[in-house]
């Protein structure tokens, strides 16, 4: 660490039994994270005032260096280490005059987008570093709540700004500025007890299924998702909401149902923040849809012959199987594609083995009444067909028999129809650019919404809705070659037929219709962005436009790149490549519909009231 960093700091103490993750901000040298990728060590001496209990509390680090570049990770504290011991142990190739005697040493996590503006940061931060009382003025501007006061709110950037930061962990003046601004306290663990149902979301994926039960009254406690892109998308568009997920995730199921330390430490950090205990059947629902390519057909495609028992993400129902039993949800919720249906597990098996397999599997827990049913998102307010097998269990302590073995839907278990879904003139039509260009992007919106489901879309959080000349995000386009624009372009022009002189080997794109026709929705948007062409334009859709499909709202950002192709997105199993890329178009085609979740969640939110109400009413009998 250079000389600038070598700051002698003293950190005020926090109330311990309100402590609260924290974020550490500070510098580093050019190249110095790829020297030591992996790490961060902050240089302390004895009579600094550091409180480790403090240091365990710190879950981002923002690195700043010189004026342009700014990088955010997750960290883990891994304790007070000597020079000797980071060589030793760590491999740590710094080098100079020590200072201090000890390091606090971090590992980093994936690193999270800054699009905060570090030059303007460091310049304002300078004009009070003149003064010798600095820093006393920071924890003066923060009002008798702990609420940083509206001229140092000025100050932060965007994303640190979103932390909600409530206090400030003063240090002494003599603070340099290149350690910009010391600890921030955040309100990332304000807990409450919900007031609405709870769960927990197994393979969450960019949260397509989360963000409609969310919509409809749910709130998230615990979250699992393998890929980190898709990790980091759910947890981008939670942070302000549920922030306690930063803490509550797991990457691999499989670390919740073989490590029972692990599994027990959510249990009683859940317990100690909401009140809830998930080991004694108070968790209100459990969710997930297991990755679907081994029975997709597109996966089927993709599998380079590999039989299905091969295939180990085809067998992850049991985890989630094993999770419902220890558990013991109230409610719980399996989706998956509808090839699961037919899915075989060998060539020569008997078709529909697989879902047996599955539905066996479930049923025999004991606990719950299971029902299925193969539904279609256009039933459900949403602009595509989109098969989805739902499969739901109802806990028997609570839930008296259905009657007869009818399906999902019929028996209760899952909402009728309501129907509703829009044209697709009618739900991209506000994001057309007529002057776009190949290659480019629109930034803004050129108009205001035209109808009830652009509104919508184009809502915030906060209620207020996108106007004209405001931000959009995702509207890249695609850098199409000549012969695609004039493919596409005829395409159009001929109501979706493609020109002999066009066609390839290739599975063939299909022009979107501007409106329905009498089936109502055709169209089911996978991963690919090249599947569908622009009703009126000869360009594939942005990832907006293909967000907007599955009805996403406009203020859902995305992770990870664009997207990507080949063995990349799609993995070998023939040579053991299990692993995938989940480049924005794949996260969000992957995902279930955030309508069909908000349907299927306000259904389940009434039936876990009809509970709720019954048990009052039997403690009052009693």
């Amino acid at each position: 660490m250079n000389k600038k960093q070598q700051v002698n700091t003293r950190v005020s103490a926090p109330d311990q039994q309100n402590a609260a993750p924290i974020v550490l901000v500070g510098t580093y040298r050019k190249g110095q994270l790829e020297k030591w990728p992996g790490y961060y060590n902050y240089p302390i001496s004895d009579g600094d005032g550091i409180n480790l209990n403090d240091c365990t509390q710190v879950r981002q680090i923002w690195l700043f260096h010189g004026k342009t570049e700014m990088k955010s990770f997750a960290a883990e504290f891994l304790g007070t280490k000597t020079r000797e011991e980071l060589k030793s142990e760590y491999g740590y190739p710094g080098s100079g005059k020590a200072h201090g005697n000890r390091y606090l040493l971090y590992r980093l996590g994936y690193p999270v987008k800054a699009d905060a503006n570090p030059a303007k940061v460091i310049v304002r931060l300078a004009d009070f570093s003149s003064s010798p009382n600095v820093l006393h003025k920071m924890k003066e501007g923060a009002d008798a709540s702990g609420n940083i006061g509206q001229e140092w709110l000025k100050l932060l950037p965007d994303m640190l700004l979103s932390l909600k930061p409530e206090k400030l962990f003063v240090c002494e003046s003599g603070i340099q500025l290149d350690f910009v601004a010391a600890l921030l306290k955040t309100r990332a663990k304000r807990i409450h007890r919900p007031t609405g149902p709870t769960f927990i979301d197994l393979f969450a994926g960019c949260g397509g299924l989360s963000l409609g039960l969310e919509r409809a009254g749910f709130t998230p406690l615990l979250v699992n998702e393998l890929n980190s892109d898709a990790m980091e998308t759910y947890l981008l568009n939670r942070r302000d909401e549920f922030p306690w997920l930063c803490d509550n995730n797991v990457s691999n199921v499989k670390d919740l149902v073989l490590n029972e330390a692990l599994l027990e430490r959510f249990r009683s950090s859940i317990q100690r923040d909401f009140g809830i205990d998930i080991f004694n059947g108070e968790l209100d629902l459990i969710c997930g849809g297991p990755p679907c390519q081994g029975y997709s057909g597109l996966g089927i495609r993709r599998s380079y012959s590999v039989e299905k028992k091969q295939l180990p993400s085809n067998y992850l129902y049991q985890d989630m199987a094993f999770l419902v039993n220890k558990i013991r949800p109230k409610i719980f919720l399996f989706e998956n594609v509808r090839g699961l249906l037919a899915a075989r597990w060998t060539y020569d098996g008997v078709k529909g083995e697989i879902f047996e397999d599955v539905l066996r599997t479930f049923r025999n827990i004991g606990a719950y009444h299971v029902r299925f049913k193969l539904v279609h998102a256009k039933d459900y307010g949403v602009p595509q067909n989109r098969p989805r097998v739902l499969i739901v269990g109802l806990r028997k302590d609570l839930f008296p028999e259905p009657p007869g073995n009818g399906d999902a839907v019929e028996c209760g278990f899952l909402p009728r129809p309501v129907g509703g879904y829009p044209s697709i003139e009618a739900l991209l039509g506000d994001l057309m650019d007529p002057h776009y260009r190949r290659g480019e992007k629109t930034e803004t919106y050129l108009c205001a919404p035209q109808n009830e489901v652009q509104r919508r879309l184009r809502t915030r959080r906060d209620g207020s809705v996108f106007a004209a000349g405001d931000k959009v995000s995702e509207m890249d386009y695609s850098n199409h070659s000549d012969f695609i624009v004039e493919k596409f372009t005829e395409m159009i022009r001929n109501g979706g037929i493609i020109p002999e002189r066009f066609k390839t080997k290739k599975f063939a794109q299909k022009v979107l219709p501007r409106t329905w026709g009498k089936d109502g929705p055709t169209i089911t948007a996978c991963s690919a962005p090249d599947d569908y062409v622009h009703f009126a334009q000869p360009r594939s859709l942005t990832v907006r436009e293909w967000a907007r499909l599955q009805m996403f709202p406009d203020w859902y950002v995305f992770a990870g790149k664009r997207t990507t192709g080949g063995i990349r997105r799609a993995g070998n199993p023939r040579e053991g490549i299990f692993e995938r890329e989940l480049p924005k178009y794949t996260q969000i085609g992957n995902a279930v519909p955030v309508e069909l979740a908000y349907n299927v969640g306000k259904h389940f939110a009434h039936l876990l009231a009809e509970v709720n109400t019954n048990a009052e009413s039997r403690k009052h009998v009693s």
